[in-house]
């Protein structure tokens, strides 16, 4: 039986690409605090939604070509991904919702999704 061999390469993109999406993470907390008060936030916050689930489709494609040598990774990248595009069909329901209960959702949903990108880059560890 082969063993997988770690492509250093693929590897190193994933990490990158997940450290990235964890600083937009972070721009898209402070562009929903500004929301509804400028337009300006509402398309960077829109933009940069999108941007993420282009991130996450390549950390999923990124992460499977690595073979990182704990399988958890591939799973979380699958997870990750998931959750993003749950997470944009909840920003766009958000926009109709007078109650927005589609926004509390839409943010508890970002908190989680941030902790499983932190906690993901943890085990992409190849020693």
């Amino acid at each position: 039986m082969e063993e997988d061999v770690v492509d250093e390469k693929m590897a190193g993109a994933a990490k990158r690409l997940l450290m990235l999406t964890l600083g937009l993470f972070i721009f898209q907390g402070f562009t929903s605090v500004a929301q509804g008060s400028n337009s300006t936030m509402d398309t960077f916050h829109l933009r940069t939604g999108e941007l993420l689930s282009v991130l996450t489709l390549l950390i999923l494609v990124t992460t499977i070509k690595a073979s990182f040598p704990d399988k958890k990774v591939k799973g979380m990248a699958i997870g990750l991904f998931a959750m993003t595009v749950v997470q944009v069909g909840l920003g766009m329901m958000s926009k109709d919702d007078p109650a927005q209960i589609m926004a509390w959702i839409h943010g508890a949903l970002a908190m989680a999704m941030m902790a499983h990108a932190a906690m993901m880059l943890s085990k992409m560890n190849i020693e």
